[in-house]
């Protein structure tokens, strides 16, 4: 067998043994409805060490939506930390990530 039968041909393509077979449509899911927007958002008050205030904001600016940080009282570094209750388990799973680069306390959880 010469090497231009092994390649199907002069121009080197593969030999066709068969085309695959046509892909199915695949059924788009319908998107769930969206929760009802909530009365009034939550929020958590958290004592952090002046030096990571800003650290503490932007690594909540890195989890993009996910809530507000707001100094309430610059001296005591009081910070109060605003969110979605749909979102409530993301939050404080993102503050307890958080200590670790930027030691913080819940000082008022209502």
């Amino acid at each position: 067998m010469s090497r231009t039968e092994q390649t199907g041909g002069p121009s080197g393509a593969a030999p066709e043994s068969g085309t695959p077979p046509p892909a199915k449509k695949r059924r788009r899911r319908k998107p769930r409805p969206a929760p009802p927007p909530p009365a009034w958002s939550e929020c958590v008050y958290l004592r952090v060490a002046p030096a990571y205030l800003a650290r503490l904001k932007f690594l909540l600016e890195a989890h993009d939506n996910l809530g507000l940080l707001t100094v309430v009282d610059r001296r005591t570094a009081v910070a109060r930390f605003v969110f979605s209750p749909h979102f409530r388990a993301e939050a404080l799973a993102f503050l307890r990530e958080a200590a670790e680069l930027a030691p913080h306390e819940i000082v008022l959880e209502p």
